[in-house]
């Protein structure tokens, strides 16, 4: 028995968590732009949206308010105010990955391709309601959804980096052709050094020769000078 409850209480201890998120908002100071509240939402949290745009701050910031057994969860960027309500149980990580990912739909819907809206040209965007409420939908029924938000970031950072480096090249001038046509004018070199350096020693071993047959030459002369001198072969006894 003992066994089958440790069995049981670790098994729930490995089964992943079901993140409840149970609405969420687009604001801008303290308008709210576009939202989606599901069935199960608490009554008492629409209410507290408002107060809640009051009381944080302008500046850009990341924070949590806990009110009873729920959690506010906010992102503030360049006066845009992005909140998600889910109970406690979802903890930090979820609701956060889903406000990364409504924030990134939501600027890449509506900035034109600059990083942020414009606020005062900003057009009617209740419409945004349907990717909220896709987004609650698929959060709530997948709880790997933050890994999966996790691994679509790491890409999106990396193909951001690669054409950092591109863009760093080309400013360089340095292009692809003149890469390539230094390489080839680096292998051109090597080849006229390589020769060079065959052409000398050949050179050099050619002056060694020369200099030993000189001084064996002249070895052999002043050995035969002084045996001519000793054996004095000019005088008859």
């Amino acid at each position: 028995l003992n066994r089958d409850r440790a069995y049981k209480k670790q098994t729930k201890r490995e089964l992943p968590v079901m993140p409840n998120i149970y609405c969420a908002y687009v604001c801008v100071d303290t308008n709210v732009l576009a939202k989606s509240e599901t069935a199960r939402m608490p009554t008492k949290i629409p209410g507290f949206v408002p107060r809640l745009l009051e009381k944080i701050g302008r500046h850009d910031s990341k924070m949590s308010y806990a009110y009873e057994r729920d959690v506010f969860h906010v992102i503030v960027e360049h006066r845009f105010v992005y909140i998600c309500v889910a109970d406690e149980e979802s903890g930090q990580r979820i609701p956060f990955s889903f406000l990364g990912e409504m924030k990134e739909r939501f600027c890449q819907r509506y900035a034109k391709g600059k990083p942020y809206p414009e606020v005062n040209s900003l057009p009617n965007v209740s419409d945004f309601k349907m990717q909220i409420t896709s987004l609650i939908r698929f959060y709530n029924e997948n709880p790997d959804s933050d890994k999966i938000a996790k691994v679509k970031s790491q890409i999106n950072e990396v193909q951001t980096i690669m054409t950092k480096n591109i863009d760093d090249v080309i400013a360089r001038g340095e292009r692809i052709e003149d890469i390539v046509g230094k390489t080839e004018q680096l292998n051109q070199n090597a080849q006229t050094f390589k020769r060079g350096a065959r052409t000398l020693k050949r050179t050099m071993q050619w002056k060694r020769i020369v200099c030993i047959a000189v001084v064996v030459g002249t070895i052999l002369l002043v050995v035969g000078v002084v045996v001519v001198i000793v054996l004095k072969p000019w005088q008859k006894k």
